[in-house]
């Protein structure tokens, strides 16, 4: 749903190799409030909450800024 809110460049879900449990999800806006309006927009509709019932610990939110982002020697 999210990926065709406005300003929404990408969304990578992961998983932890050594807890199943243990799922972050990575997304990238063009401006911080882009993500504010769609999860505005998740939570109005229920989707937030629907989400939130499948998880074990409450739900934690970080908004970070890109420092370095670079390709290994596999990617080439």
């Amino acid at each position: 749903m999210c990926l065709k809110h406005e300003g929404c460049q990408e969304i990578r879900i992961l998983r932890d190799q050594s807890d199943a449990d243990h799922v972050t999800a990575l997304t990238q806006w063009t401006e911080a409030h882009n993500y504010t309006d769609c999860l505005a927009w998740r939570t109005a509709h229920g989707f937030t909450a629907t989400f939130e019932a499948m998880l074990t610990h409450p739900m934690v939110i970080h908004h970070n800024d890109g420092i370095y982002q670079g390709q290994g020697i596999a990617a080439r």
